[in-house]
């Protein structure tokens, strides 16, 4: 099978343990990986506000060097909070291209510089962030709004041609957390011609005691309001310390392909969940 997973926050793991994607201790181990003949995996370099942009870099090429090693997989690089960096500016987005930068949220959950993130869910973009939203459309660089608040949600797909993803989001009305979408939310997504990452998350899933069925919930409803194109995996593995049951590290994507072929979804819908929706996107703006 061919697996396209838009976040997991392994890269930042192996930078700091200096540690490569086979017969590692994380959850993507890619020497696990024999039932997929082609994964696509977005790696984030998650900024809790302590990377400037010289550990930016470093990070990035030390990605460039691990993926020498790389048998049959491809990777892309995300930042996760670019606007927490604390000497930013928006000549970054640029540079960060040249490195291979496919895809980048301007908060994680706080307000920064750029926005306002999901956790006070108050302000929304400041003209700094409008004019970095500008600069990742100018890039070609995929606008990531997970963790972003809802009026930053709202400003960013006011700014006309600009590629809109979630990479790892659920839905608010499947459980209701402030960091899953509304379904207006995720409307807005599909009609931009994005795609939402489901996330494997407890806490975003169904709380203590989650499982693949419950993700599968999510999944559904994302369908039943037309999302058949526009939904995609976002596991969020490596950054997450709780895990959904049969879905304890990258493993755990085969049973959910095979849960979803046991409650009777055909082969054209598995392909476009697991592959064929990320992968549109990102070849579009390649």
């Amino acid at each position: 099978m061919k697996f396209f997973d838009c976040h997991c926050d392994t890269l930042l793991k192996m930078y700091r343990a200096k540690k490569g994607f086979y017969n590692n201790s994380f959850d993507y181990d890619f020497s696990k990986f024999s039932f997929c003949d082609e994964p696509h995996v977005v790696c984030a370099v998650f900024n809790d506000g302590s990377l400037f942009r010289k550990d930016i870099i470093s990070v990035f090429e030390f990605f460039k060097e691990q993926t020498k090693a790389l048998h049959n997989a491809k990777l892309y690089l995300s930042v996760e909070g670019i606007g927490n960096q604390p000497d930013f500016c928006i000549g970054d987005v640029e540079l960060y291209k040249s490195y291979g930068m496919r895809m980048a949220s301007l908060c994680w959950n706080n307000d920064n510089v750029l926005c306002g993130g999901i956790k006070n869910n108050s302000d929304g973009l400041s003209e700094l962030g409008r004019e970095t939203i500008k600069e990742m459309r100018k890039n070609s660089v995929i606008v990531d709004v997970s963790h972003a608040s809802d009026k930053t949600f709202c400003d960013i797909l006011k700014i006309n041609n600009v590629c809109v993803c979630a990479s790892h989001s659920n839905s608010r009305l499947v459980y209701h957390h402030n960091r899953n979408l509304t379904d207006d939310q995720f409307k807005a997504i599909v009609a931009n011609g994005g795609v939402v990452g489901v996330n494997f998350y407890p806490d975003f899933v169904m709380g203590e005691g989650s499982d693949v069925d419950d993700v599968i919930l999510h999944i559904e409803h994302f369908l039943e309001i037309g999302g058949e194109n526009n939904i995609g995996i976002g596991s969020d593995f490596d950054g997450i310390d709780k895990k959904c049951k049969n879905l304890e590290d990258c493993m755990g994507i085969y049973e959910l392909k095979e849960r979803l072929l046991a409650k009777g979804y055909n082969q054209s819908f598995i392909n476009k969940l697991f592959f064929e929706n990320f992968g549109k996107i990102f070849k579009k703006y390649e």
